[in-house]
């Protein structure tokens, strides 16, 4: 959100009310260089700490990957809702993550309620070909769809000649 709020002002920033900070040691560890200082500064000033323990459910914990240990203390209190909000083909082998076996054991574990609530950020078409446009790129590539032939198919129609499909798992060089 620091970064987004950048761009963002909007963004409720670290420090407003609604917005706390449950910092855990594997976070606590990451942020220790010297150009972490003032963004350290404003994240210890407004951790919740183990008030989440407490009271987990006055919070949302937003993660990309669900802390296993988190939940386990938390559990003891009520009922976990986990809102999963990619792709359900994460959680196939097909197409396995980093996340996958963590979320998968968590779906199935008693005492969470485990929702599936899919928040694309996929762009239409519209927008693709409006971008296009604006930057005119030397080369388009379709990722993270399932149709890229219909991709293809109609950019052409669009009077983009530059459409290559490329392989999955396959190393390209540009």
């Amino acid at each position: 959100m620091e970064l987004v709020g950048k761009l963002s002002p909007k963004l409720p920033k670290v420090g407003a009310n609604q917005l706390k900070v449950y910092l855990s040691q594997s976070q606590r560890k990451a942020i220790q260089g010297e150009e972490f200082k003032g963004f350290r500064a404003r994240i210890e000033a407004n951790a919740i700490h183990n008030e989440i323990f407490n009271n987990p459910s006055q919070y949302v914990y937003f993660v990309r990957h669900p802390n296993e240990k988190l939940i386990e203390k938390i559990k003891p209190k009520g009922t976990v809702n986990i809102i999963y909000s990619m792709w359900e083909g994460y959680l196939t082998e097909e197409h396995k993550t980093y996340a996958t076996d963590n979320i998968n054991r968590l779906k199935n574990h008693k005492g969470i309620s485990f929702h599936t609530i899919h928040t694309s950020g996929h762009a239409t078409m519209e927008d693709i070909e409006t971008l296009a446009r604006s930057i005119n790129p030397k080369l388009l590539v379709p990722i993270h769809t399932e149709q890229p032939e219909e991709f293809k198919r109609v950019m052409e129609q669009h009077g983009f000649i530059n459409v290559c499909l490329w392989d999955d798992n396959k190393e390209y060089c540009l």
